[in-house]
């Protein structure tokens, strides 16, 4: 299947969006009059999945897994992204070649950036972009951990801390503290099911739910594992990193419910 990107200009970033790289609009600089928007969101659940699930109860600003005797609390989770885009099916949407090239079109957000994640319920939104109408069938985007000399100086400048790390969880592990960090580096490629159609002046919502109770689960997904235990290396982290990797899926969900629209 032929499959061409469009790049697109930021409207507007949230308050939980830290972007160190240049977001450019395909041909024109100025918004095309027939644009659409669309929001990027992100959560952990979809509302009031909690009572749906024995295993995860709802606290406001945490979550909490508890299976047999363990008790994972998670209080904060960080992701870092870059190369955020959207894939058009087909020709479905027009790239300019005087951008260069096709790669020069494919950017939603170029970053890397640093997405907190909502936790205890809702959906959070990251940004909204102009988008030219078609129908797009994917969202792309590479979890990354900055390093000096690829292009993420403005992002280590901005977050230090965050050097050589693209995911950091903190809370408790059967009440003691713990600080989880790899240096995961992962392509992801979530389709939309259906695709999404952008039409001339729309607004949507596609938000991107991350699976956070599946990230410290054992190999049988039967027990908890000590986030503790997962050191740099370590075959822990390295399932961790397996269950981080599948955890993702994207939709339209113009209500914010973090389900499905369709």
């Amino acid at each position: 299947m032929s499959r061409r990107m469009q790049r697109l200009g930021a409207l507007a970033l949230g308050s939980t969006l830290a972007v160190a790289g240049i977001v450019i609009g395909c041909g024109d600089p100025g918004s095309p009059p027939a644009s659409g928007v669309v929001a990027l969101n992100f959560a952990t659940k979809p509302a009031l999945a909690a009572k749906a699930a024995p295993r995860q109860a709802l606290i406001s600003g945490s979550e909490t897994f508890a299976i047999g005797g363990d008790t994972l609390v998670v209080t904060k989770v960080e992701l870092v992204l870059k190369h955020v885009k959207f894939e058009a099916l087909g020709d479905s949407v027009a790239c300019d070649d005087s951008t260069g090239g096709d790669e020069d079109c494919h950017e939603l957000v170029a970053g890397p950036f640093l997405a907190d994640l909502p936790l205890g319920g809702g959906v959070a939104r990251q940004f909204s972009v102009t988008v030219q109408p078609g129908t797009y069938g994917e969202l792309d985007f590479q979890i990354h951990a900055a390093a000096n000399g690829t292009g993420d100086g403005g992002f280590l400048a901005a977050h230090p801390d965050l050097r050589g790390v693209s995911v950091r969880v903190s809370g408790t592990f059967n009440k003691t503290p713990f600080l989880f960090a790899t240096n995961i580096e992962a392509e992801q490629e979530q389709e939309f099911e259906p695709p999404i159609a952008v039409n001339p002046g729309s607004e949507l919502d596609v938000t991107l739910l991350v699976d956070l109770g599946s990230w410290f689960l054992d190999d049988t997904g039967t027990a908890l594992l000590d986030p503790s235990t997962a050191s740099k290396g370590s075959a822990t982290q390295r399932l961790v990193d397996q269950n981080i990797r599948r955890s993702f899926r994207a939709f339209r969900d113009d209500d914010r419910d973090g389900t499905n629209d369709d």
